[in-house]
């Protein structure tokens, strides 16, 4: 079973749920469509930075400072997969990845 996970940025900017939504959404379509079995959680962008894992925030900093947006972050087993909201191709595309292990990072530039 695959993890995917949404770093929310809610819990800074209300109004940034919308977002939430519709990777949810999203989320749901891929995982019903490739029948990959996943959990889907939610947590905010505080409790990340906080520290409960320095490798994803390290990375996601790293974007940051390069000029990337990095809330709403979408990751399956730690990885990101994209920041904002991916299209359902991208997501399914990600999804059997994972599940097959040839997950590629570059794949979803």
């Amino acid at each position: 079973m695959l993890n995917l996970l949404i770093i929310s940025g809610s819990c800074c900017s209300p109004n940034m749920a919308l977002f939430d939504e519709q990777i949810r959404k999203i989320f749901d379509q891929a995982i019903a469509e490739t029948e990959i079995k996943a959990q889907v959680s939610v947590i905010p962008a505080s409790t990340l930075f906080r520290g409960s894992n320095s490798r994803i925030t390290s990375k996601m900093m790293e974007d940051y400072n390069k000029g990337l947006a990095i809330i709403p972050a979408v990751l399956i087993n730690t990885e990101i997969v994209s920041y904002g909201v991916p299209s359902l191709e991208v997501m399914k595309e990600a999804l059997i990845k994972f599940s097959q292990n040839e997950f590629n990072k570059e794949d979803l530039q």
